[in-house]
């Protein structure tokens, strides 16, 4: 059986909410995938490396113990990822 094109899916969630963009079986423009996916690495990144290296110094932690704390949230979110995925 054939896949229904995309003009005879019927979207009664965008009939009802003018505003939404996209419903849940609908997918983005590639630039905008591009986009998000640099804004997520961005975030992931920031929280990965930023927030360690302001909070272990200020708990009296050694350039060492930043490095087990960035490399346990590296691995802790690759494991999110892959879990989740």
């Amino acid at each position: 059986m054939a896949a229904p094109k995309a003009e005879e899916i019927s979207h009664p969630q965008m009939d009802q909410l003018q505003g939404l963009e996209y419903c849940i079986d609908s997918n983005p423009s590639w630039a905008e995938t591009v986009a998000l996916g640099f804004q997520h690495y961005i975030l992931a990144l920031g929280t990965a490396l930023m927030i360690p290296s302001f909070l272990v110094p200020l708990m009296g932690g050694s350039d060492d113990d930043k490095v087990r704390v960035v490399q346990t949230l590296l691995f802790v979110e690759g494991v999110n990822t892959t879990v989740w995925n």
